[in-house]
């Protein structure tokens, strides 16, 4: 919990007049502050007229509309309670194109400062996707990380829900 507290010493209006000094106390336990405001009041949310809602939500909808519609179609096909044979196979993901290997979203511990991880998602040469990296179970000597070592990848979100 980050604590501000704001004083005001007694002798500042003495020896500079009617200026007072300040000093910023943080609590031991975190050493970054946010100082809303210089009354030290909290500022209102940003409120936004309701066109602008509806104006961004109208770019939204062409979108979605179009991946809506390939999933009832898929739905009402019915194409996945279909008889399945012995070596039937469906694909679910094509990595053949440099985008969709960049629409995957790799994660590690590195990227948030709390280990040593590195992970990649690259496009093999004979073009199929490869998840790889260095794991390292190694806990960083900051006196707050307890364990560390994982990699992630996840696969690029369907809708904007």
């Amino acid at each position: 919990m980050i604590r501000f507290v704001r004083r005001t010493s007694l002798l500042c209006p003495l020896v500079y007049g009617t200026a007072l000094r300040q000093r910023l106390s943080v609590s031991a336990h975190a050493l970054m502050f946010y100082n809303p405001d210089s009354s030290g009041r909290t500022k209102p949310p940003t409120e936004y007229p309701l066109s602008v809602h509806v104006r961004d939500g109208m770019k939204l909808l062409p979108g979605e509309f179009a991946k809506f519609k390939e999933e009832v179609i898929w739905a009402l096909r019915c194409d996945h309670f279909a008889q399945r044979q012995h070596g039937d196979y469906e694909v679910a993901w094509k990595f053949d194109t440099r985008e969709m290997i960049d629409s995957w979203v790799v994660t590690s511990d590195k990227d948030n400062d709390e280990g040593n991880s590195t992970a990649e998602f690259v496009m093999t040469p004979s073009r199929h996707g490869l998840f790889q990296g260095c794991l390292d179970a190694t806990v960083p000597k900051d006196g707050t990380t307890k364990r560390t070592g994982y990699c992630n990848i996840r696969s690029p979100p369907n809708f904007v829900r």
